[in-house]
């Protein structure tokens, strides 16, 4: 409970953590215990601790399924590495159980998968599916336009 009393919910304390720290810091699930169980020797009973419940914890956002091609294969990508069934374009990485190194399985995997070499911190900073997604479609411009001022010189050259 709160100072004054009140019942604190998962999503006002990661709300004030929102403040506090970066999305890759914030714990991945919040479950709100009126006591901590414990063992005869008066220790935090590890074991009589549920496993959270990974459908009531994955963030109160509103399930949007991704829409363009990108976004699907983040999606998929990002559905294997964190062993979940699905994952909504505005679902934050780190709030489903991800992690940094999770995150480097999931740029590997862009970089077969897609050909882009995405950046650990980009990831970190837009850890949603639809984030990612606008910065791997920056990422392809980008490869595109050099490709094409690389063939526009050797067309010069060869003339």
């Amino acid at each position: 409970e709160s100072q004054q009393g009140q019942s604190l919910c998962a999503e006002e304390l990661r709300c004030f953590l929102s403040g506090k720290l970066p999305s890759y810091m914030q714990p991945a699930h919040i479950v709100i215990l009126d006591h901590l169980p414990l063992n005869p020797n008066g220790k935090v009973d590890f074991l009589k601790l549920s496993e959270p419940n990974l459908l009531l914890l994955s963030g109160h956002e509103e399930f949007e399924a991704p829409h363009s091609p990108i976004e699907k294969a983040l999606a998929k990508i990002v559905t294997e590495v964190l062993g979940i069934e699905r994952i909504g374009r505005q679902q934050n990485f780190f709030h489903l159980g991800g992690h940094s190194l999770l995150a480097a399985q999931v740029i590997t995997r862009l970089k077969e998968s897609l050909n882009v070499a995405l950046d650990l911190r980009i990831f970190l900073e837009t850890p949603t599916v639809e984030g990612l997604a606008r910065q791997v479609e920056a990422l392809q411009i980008a490869v595109e336009t050099t490709q094409r001022a690389r063939d526009i010189e050797r067309e010069e050259v060869e003339m």
